[in-house]
């Protein structure tokens, strides 16, 4: 994952020293949001090639920050989409719908493998 910037959005303090590692181990470029709220900020203010969401998370979820998102690129009419990938614990096909519905480009459940989460991003990032 050389030359990838990830904005991996997790609240909880072991799952991004976790998740960090793996990138890290992988070469990716890794920056990290405790919250929707604070992706937004960062979003507005740096270039990412994917972002990973959690979607509990306090202050603000992540299908409310992945819907902000792609409304704001709607608004702006940008041509190609952010790659949101929802990187959550709820694993049921209706959960997966909803990240989909909300604007995730993928999800996959928690724990992830370092395998899943590698051709996930090449996935979405080609």
């Amino acid at each position: 994952l050389a030359n990838i910037h990830v904005l991996l959005v997790e609240d909880n303090l072991v799952n991004q020293l976790v998740a960090k590692e793996l990138l890290l181990s992988m070469q990716a470029k890794v920056t990290i949001a405790e919250n929707g709220q604070k992706a937004l900020d960062l979003l507005s203010a740096n270039s990412f090639d994917v972002v990973l969401m959690d979607i509990q998370m306090p202050v603000m979820d992540g299908l409310t920050a992945a819907n902000i998102i792609r409304e704001q690129e709607l608004r702006l009419q940008i041509k190609s989409a952010l790659p949101i990938i929802a990187m959550t614990a709820h694993a049921r096909e209706e959960d997966k719908q909803r990240s989909l519905i909300a604007g995730m480009s993928l999800h996959i459940a928690k724990p992830v493998t370092s395998d899943v989460l590698r051709e996930s991003i090449l996935q979405v990032t080609k």
